[in-house]
Formats: C-alpha cells, structure tokens, sequence
C-alpha cells in the first residue's frame, strides 16, 4: 500500500446524515486497521448553520456565533464516535478554511479520507454534494465516499483499466478484501468490434483475449501478494460505467482509480468515477493521480 501516514484514518464531518454515515464507516475502518481516526471540520465566517447541521436557510450572526456552530457540528460527530464499538481513538480538529482545502491539506498526513456522498431522498438519487467532487481529485490519500445508504456486505470490486494508476489501485483493493476476509471481482470493460455494419465475432473474441491477458497480468503481482483473496476476473463489453454500476450492486466497497483528462487533469475527475459517485449502490473508494507520488 501506499506508505505509512502520520494520522491514521481521516474523516470530514459537516453535521449531514450523510457525514454522519461517513463517521461510521471511518470508525469502522480504523478499528480493522487498529489506527487512529481524525475528525476533521472547516468553517468560514459566512458559514451557515442550523441546529447543529450545515443545512437549512442561513442564521446571520457575529463571527463568534459561527464559530461556536462550527464546534457543535464537530462536537456532535465526536459523540456518534464515542458510541462505536469497539472504542475508537480519535482527535477533533476545527479548521478556519473552506472544508474541500482542509481536506486535501489534511490528505497529505492521512492514510484514508472519508467523507459522505449523496442523500438520497434530496433533489433525486444522483444527486451528489459538492466536497466530493472537489476533495477527490486532489487528495493525497486514497478517498472513499459513502452515501447515506450504503451496503456494507458482498465483496470488494475493482475496475481496472491498464492505466498508470492500476497497480496502486489493485493493491488497495486486494488490501481491503483481506481486511475483510471476502473475495475480489476484477473488472476491465472492452469496446467489441465491428466490421461494416454488423459485429465480427473474431475480432471481439481477439480482443477478449488481449483484455482477459492485461487483467491477468495486472492481477498477477497482487494475487502472490494476498493468496488467501479469492479473485473473479469479469470482461466487459459495456461500458465502464455500466459495467461497474452494475457490479456495484451486491458488492461492499467500489474501489476505482480517476485520472481527469487535460491540462487540469490533476484537479478533475474522470467521467466514470464522478458517475459512480452519484449511481453504485456500494461506498466508492477513489485513488487520484496525487496517491501515487
């Protein structure tokens, strides 16, 4: 895995339903791995709070007002961690900076990020908060996003694609499915092939091949590795996005690599991992191009 960080496992909290099931899933996460877990929130004075949330209409008040807001929502989050069982370490930090900064400058210290993803129930079920969508291309550590109903049984998926963050992401979720002592399903989707109008079925089953040989050989380093992972390799001819939308839906963790395209592709997601956040059934673990320096 990715090397040693100084602070455990780190979780952003913001006093929604669906940080509250971020915290969760991060104390569970620092219990496996016996590491101590970060909550980390971020205010600014025009925040806006409401009983305890960052939701609702805005309440105007001194910066001191805000502030004490601020300490409520990390307050209520310590207190949902102090139920876990087992106990879980844990730290509080209240930061004045825009939250997805905090996160990402907290990242370069952390071994795993969570935060919440969509809630269900608010605009429709793609719907999906802005933290996520700025924090996950960023980050320095391996994020994963958890809805607010998230299935938590099944096994690991990974979507694998030959790009240069493959090796990072496979380990990670060879990793996870040992903690969890459950298999692995490796997915890589492939275009089929067509001649004239119609498909040809020998140039498919070519490239079938060529695909099933590169998972092979992507796995084949990490199946030594963790040989107690029972592995399912799974080719694909729809697309990515289905395919892991798909595979998503009896699966515990999503785990799957983002590399923006363009001249700001370190600061954007990929097409597929941004729609995975809003659509798999499961948590989604994402690994942005900055893990692997």
């Amino acid at each position: 895995m990715i090397g040693d960080r100084e602070h455990g496992v780190l979780v952003g909290v913001d006093g929604t339903l669906a940080s509250d099931e971020a915290c969760r899933y991060a104390c569970a996460e620092a219990s496996a791995q016996g590491l101590p877990l970060r909550l980390l929130h971020a205010w600014l004075p025009r925040s806006v709070y409401q009983h305890g949330t960052t939701n609702g209409p805005p309440i105007w008040g001194s910066e001191a007002m805000v502030e004490a807001a601020a300490r409520q929502v990390l307050g209520r989050a310590a207190e949902l961690v102090s139920g876990f069982t087992p106990p879980v370490a844990h730290t509080e930090h209240l930061v004045r900076a825009a939250g997805p900064d905090a996160l990402v400058d907290a990242s370069r210290r952390a071994r795993l990020l969570v935060v919440g993803g969509r809630e269900r129930g608010r605009h429709d079920v793609s719907w999906l908060g802005s933290v996520p969508l700025h924090v996950v291309p960023r980050s320095h550590c391996p994020v994963i996003v958890v809805p607010t109903d998230p299935r938590l049984d099944g096994d690991v998926v990974v979507g694998l694609d030959n790009s240069f963050l493959s090796p990072f992401v496979a380990d990670f979720a060879f990793e996870q499915a040992a903690r969890a002592d459950v298999g692995l399903r490796a997915v890589m989707a492939f275009s089929p092939a067509f001649a004239g109008l119609g498909p040809d079925s020998h140039r498919e089953a070519d490239r079938r091949e060529d695909t099933r040989r590169v998972l092979h050989r992507a796995l084949a380093g990490w199946r030594e590795k963790y040989p107690d992972v029972a592995v399912t390799e799974v080719l694909s001819t729809e697309h990515p996005l289905r395919a892991l939308r798909i595979a998503s839906d009896d699966a515990r963790l999503l785990v799957v690599g983002s590399h923006g395209r363009g001249v700001v592709w370190r600061y954007a997601l990929g097409s597929v991992s941004s729609a995975l956040l809003r659509v798999a059934a499961c948590p989604v673990a994402v690994l942005g191009p900055e893990t692997a320096r």
